[in-house]
């Protein structure tokens, strides 16, 4: 397992793109630490609405993949009928040189660490929607932001070193 060490937390604002507005919120910030890939710092967002966001803006190495990574986010929406959040699976491959990501409906093919630490449930038993009708969700405690920095480096980052 990797180390996640808590760095500070504050208040924030952020663009949101998918929402196309400014978010308020508290970001936590985190040191992670992995042998294969170096030391990445994560960022959790949650805004005052419930919806986070991680990312992990910087790291200790660059390559082609670490650059790649650097852009690349999570999203945890609100469960529609529990005091949780959920993020929709989606486990990082290289291919051609580019980093994509598959969806998951079948949990035998979910990493053993993300299996072991976290619930696992299908999207239609959490959301308001059909939309990705049999893929798998990852339930999280809004108060558990280390958990989604655990998980942010489980499904983008370890898979591809």
């Amino acid at each position: 397992m990797v180390d996640v060490i808590f760095l500070e937390k504050k208040n924030c604002e952020w663009f949101d793109s998918g929402e196309r507005r400014l978010l308020h919120g508290v970001n936590h910030a985190f040191k992670i630490i992995d042998q294969k890939s170096g030391e990445w710092l994560v960022n959790v967002k949650i805004s005052d609405e419930g919806k986070a966001v991680v990312s992990a803006p910087t790291s200790q190495m660059t390559s082609s993949i670490h650059d790649q990574l650097k852009r690349k986010t999570i999203v945890f929406n609100p469960c529609k009928d529990r005091n949780e959040l959920y993020n929709l699976l989606g486990i990082s491959y290289i291919g051609e040189g580019r980093l994509h990501y598959e969806r998951l409906e079948d949990v035998s093919f979910v990493p053993p660490e993300i299996r072991r630490n976290f619930e696992l449930t299908i999207h239609e038993a959490v959301a308001g929607t059909d939309r990705f009708k049999g893929k798998i969700v990852v339930i999280v405690s809004k108060e558990k932001p280390e958990d989604m920095a655990l998980l942010f480096f489980l499904q983008r980052i370890k898979p591809v070193f």
